[in-house]
């Protein structure tokens, strides 16, 4: 089971909206996909009348060496973090722009 950094760009709360602090979360799955689709769900629940619905990048953090076998945000249930979500070349990263879109995995040049 991995470890996956979970980001919606912008937040409902957020004057700007899109442009405004990421809505994040951290959730152990299987993998980008299974990670986004738990985290979909969340934001399909949430208020998103300025900013949509799904998330846009999944970022691997590592490995969860926890006996539990399920699947599940670990942080962001009561409620994500909102933070802009620089990505520092540090961590494998599926994107999206649309929800109906394929992830793709971004290339990182080294200490960009």
């Amino acid at each position: 089971m991995n470890l996956y950094w979970v980001v919606r760009w912008g937040s409902e709360d957020s004057p700007d909206g899109l442009n405004g602090f990421d809505t994040n979360f951290v959730v152990r799955a299987n993998g980008h996909e299974e990670a986004a689709s738990l985290v979909d769900e969340l934001l399909q629940a949430m208020p998103h009348e300025r900013v949509p619905p799904w998330c846009h990048s999944v970022r691997e953090l590592g490995t969860d060496k926890s006996p539990d076998p399920a699947a599940k945000v670990v942080i962001g249930t009561c409620g994500p973090a909102y933070e802009y979500a620089y990505n520092r070349a540090t961590y494998r990263e599926w994107s999206r722009e649309h929800q109906e879109d394929e992830w793709s995995l971004a290339q990182h040049e080294e200490g960009s």
